[in-house]
């Protein structure tokens, strides 16, 4: 009995040593799949109001700037291109006077307005909001340059800057307002732009862009004067 016992353990023993651990063949690690988890960095666009599945991006630098018709608040319409064969134009989009960000922005853009036009440059803003509602944002900022209502949405779609609005975003501007974006943008719909500054050049080229779903990144104005193009 002594004598199989031992037999016994000897072949488990033998058996057991000669066992090739999992971890230790090449050829079987080289087979395995690559498990390593690679993190998203991609922003989380829902955060800044915008609908899932939509990503706007803007036009880019050397992109022709769309020739839009810009209805100013006395009524007098003119082509974006037409202005800009004059002189360089510095246009940027704005939310509306609900949001302190913006005003923020529209009041330093107002300090160094004169900075601006002294480089050559004509500043045009332009915002979903009515023109009752500009009216306002002129009042807290203490803009002086022109201010466009984008009265159907077409010029913030010809940009590729435009968004439509989470409802859960919506709800929140009408807890805080008590009214919501329908009753304060001009097309009575709930869009919005990312803020967005481009510089056109002459030849109606862009010759700056800067654009960010993060609505409270603005383009510095050191870049934008570093941008306009000498005529």
């Amino acid at each position: 009995m002594k004598k199989l016992l031992c037999s016994i353990s000897a072949i488990v023993l033998f058996a057991s040593c000669n066992e090739t651990p999992k971890t230790t063949n090449p050829e079987k690690q080289e087979k395995e799949p690559n498990t390593e988890v690679v993190k998203d960095t991609t922003p989380i666009l829902t955060q800044y109001g915008i609908v899932e599945g939509e990503n706007p991006l803007g036009l880019t630098v050397g992109e022709k700037a769309p020739d839009v018709t810009l209805t100013f608040e006395n009524g007098t319409t003119l082509n974006l291109q037409e202005l800009a064969s004059k002189q360089p134009l510095v246009v940027f989009f704005y939310r509306g006077y609900w949001c302190p960000y913006c005003s923020k922005y529209l009041t330093e853009m107002a300090t160094e307005a004169k900075e601006l036009e002294l480089a050559g440059a004509k500043l045009i803003a332009i915002t979903p909001e009515s023109y009752e509602n500009v009216v306002k944002t002129k009042s807290n900022t203490q803009a002086t340059f022109d201010i466009v209502s984008d009265i159907d949405g077409s010029i913030m779609k010809a940009f590729k800057v435009n968004f439509d609005v989470t409802d859960d975003y919506q709800g929140k501007l009408k807890k805080g307002l008590n009214t919501g974006l329908e009753d304060l943008n001009s097309s009575g719909e709930a869009v919005l732009p990312i803020p967005a500054t481009y510089v056109i050049d002459t030849d109606g080229k862009i010759t700056y862009s800067f654009t960010n779903p993060d609505y409270t990144e603005r383009a510095p104005i050191s870049e934008i004067l570093n941008h306009i193009p000498a005529h």
